[in-house]
């Protein structure tokens, strides 16, 4: 799914504007399987577990210049929605 796409792991750093760090192992049935050793008393804690039974991969650093895209397109995004709010609030007659 999304969440091992390398495409989708560098959009969410630029966006954030920070490093994203993907687990070795991302499915749901491993995440299932920590939650319920957490639970069971094999671990502590949900960040011992983390800390013992996930491994991440490198960290996938933001590109400053797609950053700042992002940031004039969310930008453009919000005056847009304003608009159509307005818009939307017209046509319903409100």
């Amino acid at each position: 799914g999304g969440a091992k796409s390398d495409v989708w792991a560098q959009i969410i750093a630029d966006v954030l504007g920070v490093a994203v760090r993907r687990p070795v192992h991302g499915d749901a049935s491993h995440a299932a399987a920590l939650i319920a050793a957490v639970g069971a008393g094999a671990f502590a804690s949900e960040q011992e577990a983390i800390e013992k039974g996930v491994a991440f991969g490198p960290a996938i650093a933001p590109d400053p210049q797609r950053a700042a895209l992002y940031d004039r397109l969310f930008d453009r995004y919000r005056r847009v929605k304003e608009l159509m709010t307005e818009i939307n609030h017209e046509i319903s007659g409100g």
